[in-house]
């Protein structure tokens, strides 16, 4: 099947609303290379759950970018090790003296941006062509970025992205996490509503969006891992 703009607006009219099971079941049977990319923050927990229940056997791919929270890296050991998902962590070919070598210290100081692209963007980038659609846990509460998302949607990247989770709001979330009793990190539970890199979190103040502890000296609210489509989000800082 080609997936034209065409298509795609069918889709969303289609799913918009959607059980999650539904949608991830849909997947399943139309695409043949599928892949999960997460950090395992409690909306990724969520939907890891699912999709151990529905598609067990998909690749799921953490970032690792040498900067996690201990805590983070916890997370993703006990759903590799003890649940037998099939995690994939791929991270930057650079090493940690090599950035520096090149780069200087402290990069996430002095250029964010560049930071972001050579220990999350560029390992992402060697592994997109792999799948024929990608699958993540973005919803359009996180953050004024993501207001705009389609459940399906061709990124910045011509890939094929689903966001099963996007209808949700965060109280959903978290009785979804509660009613099923599955383990999350417990940074969440200290005011860190999104976990990225120690360096570049702090935590959130009451009323803010969850995303307001990222990054929070200068204007960005994305990574660059999520390269959104500009007809369909609203534009990266």
């Amino acid at each position: 099947m080609i997936w034209d703009s065409q298509k795609i607006k069918e889709f969303n009219l289609q799913f918009e609303g959607k059980d999650v099971g539904e949608i991830l079941r849909f997947v399943k049977q139309r695409f043949k290379r599928i892949g999960m990319l997460t950090a395992f923050g409690y909306s990724g927990i969520a939907l890891i759950d699912f999709i151990r229940e529905i598609m067990p056997e998909v690749e799921i791919f953490f970032i690792d970018t040498r900067k996690h929270f201990l805590e983070t890296l916890e997370i993703r050991d006990f759903y590799r090790d003890e649940i037998g998902l099939n995690i994939i962590t791929i991270q930057s070919r650079l090493s940690e003296d090599e950035i520096e070598i090149i780069y200087g210290t402290n990069l996430h100081e002095k250029d964010p941006d560049l930071c972001c692209k050579i220990r999350k963007v560029d390992p992402l980038l060697e592994v997109l062509p792999q799948k024929d659609v990608w699958i993540s846990a973005l919803r359009r509460g996180q953050s004024p970025t993501r207001q705009k998302l389609n459940i399906l949607e061709k990124d910045g990247r011509n890939m094929l992205k689903i966001y099963p989770l996007i209808t949700w709001n965060g109280e959903q979330t978290w009785r979804y996490i509660k009613t099923r009793n599955l383990k999350y990190n417990p940074l969440h539970d200290k005011n860190y509503p999104s976990i990225g890199c120690y360096c570049c979190t702090t935590q959130v103040r009451e009323g803010k969006d969850e995303r307001s502890g990222r990054w929070t000296t200068i204007p960005k609210l994305e990574c660059g891992i999520h390269k959104h489509n500009r007809e369909s989000a609203t534009k990266e800082h």
